[in-house]
């Protein structure tokens, strides 16, 4: 997620009310890597509005660390879907 990390095909994305759930598919490289699941109060969201990145969302995992984790905006909607309610409020970058 950092240092330009593609995880494309090898990540499952989830979420709830409760937060957002991410792990690797693939066996060879799920091997040291156990799922992760992140409370919504520790996330938070922006929307990338110029340059390449455009109709991107990016997500800050962590308070202190804020690990930016960059999706597509069409994902970042289906998931507020599921997180309804807990969604965080959102900026703009």
């Amino acid at each position: 997620m950092r240092y330009a990390m593609r995880y494309n095909n090898y990540l499952t994305i989830g979420a709830s009310p409760e937060g957002l759930y991410l792990a690797l598919t693939v066996f060879f490289v799920r091997a040291g890597h156990p799922a992760l699941f992140m409370p919504w109060s520790e996330i938070s969201v922006s929307t990338i509005a110029s340059g390449w990145f455009r109709g991107r969302t990016r997500l800050r995992l962590g308070r202190n660390l804020q690990i930016p984790f960059t999706i597509r905006t069409s994902l970042a909607q289906q998931l507020q879907k599921s997180a309804g309610q807990r969604w965080p409020i959102e900026s703009f970058v």
